[in-house]
């Protein structure tokens, strides 16, 4: 695991933790490891379902929140991977159903509002809204100078990462989902 953060000096993001399964180049890892976000186990998903129908609806809703989500306006980033929500603050909350609706800290979403491009979230009487970003280079909060875990910096933007006295460009790219830079894929 490699870990990314600001260097000194600069405000602090917290880390963006990319890792590549066993060290292996990208095109080693198999296909559907790196294609497709895990969902949760729907085991656990269906025990909460009361009926299969639901229980499918709540498997395709859990499925499709997997990957790099945008909250509307840009206020935050979000992870969600394996039956957990990772902010970019680095807080990380479980994702679960409760009463045939997904939950997060509070937040509720009913099944009909979640999909692949877009999830509502309630609580409280109060709503917040996510989107996918349409590309690595619309995740605002990652652009700017970034230091990995091995001391090379680096500065993303416009989607592209420039490396340090290398002087090489590298295309972040958002694949199916998740962020991925160089065959690292951002946990």
């Amino acid at each position: 695991t490699m870990q990314w953060q600001r260097p000194p000096g600069k405000p602090m993001q917290p880390a963006v933790q990319p890792t590549r399964s066993a060290m292996q180049p990208l095109a080693e890892q198999p296909a559907q490891a790196l294609a497709k976000p895990q969902a949760a186990k729907p085991e656990a998903v269906r025990a909460a379902a009361p009926d299969p129908a639901s229980a499918a609806k709540l498997d395709a809703a859990m499925a499709a929140l997997g990957g790099v989500w945008i909250e509307a306006g840009q206020e935050g980033v979000f992870l969600v991977r394996n039956g957990t929500c990772t902010a970019f603050s680095g807080e990380a909350t479980k994702v679960e159903t409760v009463g045939g609706k997904i939950s997060m800290a509070g937040w509720k979403a009913a099944v009909q509002d979640i999909d692949r491009s877009g999830a509502r979230w309630t609580k409280d009487g109060k709503s917040r809204v996510w989107h996918r970003p349409e590309s690595a280079a619309s995740v605002e909060c990652l652009h700017g100078a970034w230091i990995n875990s091995e001391g090379l910096g680096c500065n993303v933007k416009g989607g592209k990462c420039t490396f340090d006295g290398v002087g090489v460009e590298v295309p972040l790219k958002l694949d199916d989902c998740a962020l991925v830079l160089n065959g690292w894929v951002a946990e």
